[in-house]
This record gives C-alpha cells, sequence and structure tokens, in this order.
C-alpha cells in the first residue's frame, strides 16, 4: 500500500531534530550538506499542508547516514517521530487518546495515522486481547518509504502518554538498517491486565462513538476546516443531537474558511495593484530627460527622504549607463527647503554619478536654498551648481 502525502509537519519536526544532532548523534560528516540542503527545504512547508512523501523519505535517510551503527539510528528515528506527536498542538486528538481504552487505541491506529498521513487502513490488527493486555498490529508495506518502523514507534509512545487508563508498551520488529523497508512491521503493546471489561457493551459504544466524532474533527482542524465532513448521526438521541449540532458549526466552519481564501485572494490582488501603483508613482517622480545629445536631466520635485533618494540615485545611474551619457543634470527647482540630510543625498548620488565617469551639476538652486545651506553649514563645495537649467547647459556646451 503506497502513502502519497505526508503531513507537512512530519517533515519540518524531522528536519529540526537533524538541526539539533550534536557531536554525540553524528558520527559522519560527508552526509551533512545534504542534510542541510534537505532542511532548507522542509523548513518552507506548512505544518499542515499535504506534501510528498519522498521528501520525508529523503530526510529520514540522510538521518541515518548520519549515525554509526544500527542502535544510533534507532534511537534517533524513534526520537523524530516522538517529537512529531508531542509537539502537535490538536485539541481534538489530544482529548480523543484522552478517553480512549487501550484496546480503542489499538482499533483506532488507522483513523489515528490518517490526520497525519493519506491513507486508509495502514494498520492491520493481527490480535487484540484487551482483558490478557496485550496486542499486535502491523503496519501495512509502503514502497519506497524507508527507516518507517522506528518512527512510528516513537510516534505511538508519544501519543500513548496521553493516554489515560493505562501505561502501554510499544515495541517493533522487522526494520534493520540493513533492510530499512522490510515488508512487513510488527508492533507489539502490552498494558496490565484486567480481570473484566469495566464498562457496558452501551457505554463502550458511545465511547467509540465520541472518539470517532473527535478524529474527525482533528482532521478537520489539520485541514484549517477546509471542507465539512459529515459525523454520523449515531447512539442515543442526547448524542444523537450534539453529533447534529457539531455537523451545523462544521459546515459554518467550511463556509467561512471559503469566505476567507475569498478575502485572501482578494487582498492580495489589491496588494499587487497597490504595488504597481507605487512602481508607476516612483517612475513618475523621476523622470529623467535627455535634453541634449548625452545629457540628460532629472527634475526633483517635493521633498526627498532616503527610500526616495535611493531611488532617485539607482534610475539615475541606471539612465547614464543606458543612454552612455556624459553629463547629468539634477534640477532642484521644484524643492522649496533643504535640509543637512536633503543635501547629503545629493552629493552621495553626485559622487556615484562620477563613479561610472559622467559629470554632475546641481541646477535650480534659488537664493533661499543657498541661504539655508549656508546658515547649516552644509559643504557643496563638491557639487558644481547652477541657478537654473539653462545655465547648466551652457557650461556643458562650453566645454
Amino acid at each position: 500500500m503506497s502513502t502519497p502525502l505526508v503531513r507537512g509537519r512530519w517533515m519540518a519536526q524531522t528536519s529540526e531534530v537533524i538541526h539539533s544532532l550534536g557531536p554525540d548523534d553524528v558520527a559522519r560528516l560527508d552526509p551533512l550538506t545534504r542534510i542541510e540542503e534537505l532542511r532548507q527545504r522542509a523548513s518552507t512547508f506548512d505544518h499542515n499542508g499535504w506534501y510528498p512523501r519522498r521528501i520525508h523519505t529523503d530526510l529520514l535517510g540522510a538521518l541515518v547516514a548520519a549515525t554509526a551503527g544500527e542502535s544510533a539510528a534507532r534511537a534517533l528515528l524513534e526520537r523524530t517521530g516522538h517529537v512529531v506527536a508531542a509537539r502537535g498542538d490538536d485539541p481534538f486528538l489530544r482529548l480523543a487518546i484522552k478517553v480512549m481504552s487501550p484496546a480503542l487505541f489499538v482499533k483506532s491506529l488507522s483513523r489515528l495515522w490518517s490526520v497525519e498521513h493519506q491513507t486508509k487502513e495502514a494498520f492491520i490488527t493481527e490480535s487484540c486481547e484487551p482483558e490478557a493486555g496485550h496486542a499486535v498490529v502491523r503496519l501495512a508495506h509502503v514502497d519506497g518509504y524507508e527507516h518507517l518502523g522506528p518512527v512510528v514507534a516513537g510516534w505511538m509512545r508519544a501519543l500513548l502518554l496521553e493516554l489515560t487508563s493505562a501505561e502501554v508498551s510499544v515495541t517493533d520488529s522487522g526494520w534493520t538498517l540493513a533492510h530499512p523497508a522490510p515488508r512487513e512491521v510488527r508492533f507489539e503493546l502490552k498494558w496490565p491486565a484486567v480481570e473484566a471489561p469495566s464498562e457496558s457493551d452501551e457505554g463502550n459504544e458511545i465511547r467509540e462513538l465520541i472518539i470517532e466524532s473527535l478524529l474527525t474533527l482533528s482532521l478537520a482542524h489539520r485541514d484549517e476546516y477546509a471542507s465539512a465532513p459529515v459525523l454520523m448521526l449515531k447512539g442515543p438521541t442526547p448524542l444523537k443531537v450534539f453529533l447534529a449540532w457539531v455537523n451545523e458549526m462544521l459546515i459554518l466552519l467550511a463556509a467561512e474558511h471559503e469566505q476567507g481564501v475569498v478575502f485572501r485572494r482578494q487582498l492580495g490582488e489589491k496588494l499587487v495593484t497597490v504595488e504597481q501603483q507605487r512602481a508607476a508613482i516612483r517612475d513618475l517622480s523621476t523622470p529623467i530627460i535627455e535634453v541634449w545629445n548625452g545629457v540628460l536631466c532629472l527634475p526633483v520635485v517635493g521633498i526627498i527622504d532616503t527610500v526616495r533618494s535611493v531611488d532617485m540615485t539607482k534610475a539615475l545611474l541606471r539612465a547614464v549607463v543606458e543612454k552612455d551619457a556624459r553629463y547629468a543634470i539634477v534640477d532642484i527647482t521644484g524643492i522649496d527647503v533643504m535640509d543637512t540630510r536633503t543635501a547629503d543625498h545629493f552629493v552621495q548620488m553626485a559622487k556615484a554619478v562620477r563613479l561610472i565617469g559622467a559629470r554632475y551639476a546641481l541646477a535650480g538652486v534659488s537664493p533661499e536654498i543657498a541661504e539655508t545651506v549656508v546658515r547649516m553649514g552644509v559643504d557643496l563645495h563638491e557639487l558644481m551648481t547652477y541657478r537654473n537649467l539653462r545655465e547648466a547647459l551652457q557650461a556643458w556646451i562650453r566645454t
């Protein structure tokens, strides 16, 4: 049986385990480059999203390749499964496990697994003796999914920590380092034996219905309520009423999710439009005109801040290179006030233009700006300044 997809958090948590490897864990350094590449890839995954299991298999393979020997590999693989289950934030799943008996846990394994992997009937119960406290389950073979046995064992142990009815031990058999993808992996579960069932058949049926409903809610929660799974209306009338109410809630949540998707799409489209408008404004705010052969003019109007200064400098330098200009005139006739920071922007712009082999001139310096610059002690001796654009052009022509 193949498992085409796996939850993104399985890959993200596996990458975290890999990232936390210390000297006591790592025996070989040569797989680390591959590990880092896979870890970076996995770090971008949405924890609740579905992704190809091949990536997770590659991560597990890289993890094993960095260890020395079977026991070290097994320990790290079990740690991976444990971390995935222990760091889950699914309240429905945790509540479902808390109300399970060990026998119901065994019965529910396939459902628990399907929350994490897109597959059905992954586990086959070979035997289950609730009163004897013993069960054996077999994981259906997954083509190409290596090193899964110890991972599932660690996953089971972490889930069983939530089980309040009894302590359950788990051991797996079938996986070895030499055979990382065996045809069969068996898990033996043991818990304290009981003399007789502590619950009636009706009570046990109600418990199963509640667990089934909680696991359905867990799947909906993981999928961010993108769909509205229907709970079966079984059991006593009060339970049916409750389940019907939950169904209505799921339908409402699915509708809200759909509205949220539409809203986010519309918001994204608006943000793209806003960015396009900003880009158009930036282009309009930095018009560069070729006023003479090899001469460019950048008229500046309004307030100059750092962002606009950077945009103007980039646009002017690009135009100088593209048009092979030898002279750039920045006309500041439209600027009413110039402070120290604004003056420094023009000085830096002049230096950048000269670095690419063109001359730079500042035109349109009014008496008010000249007086302000002198009063503030701003040093503009590095700039060629002119009263207006005509004088700046005449100076170029004379040369």
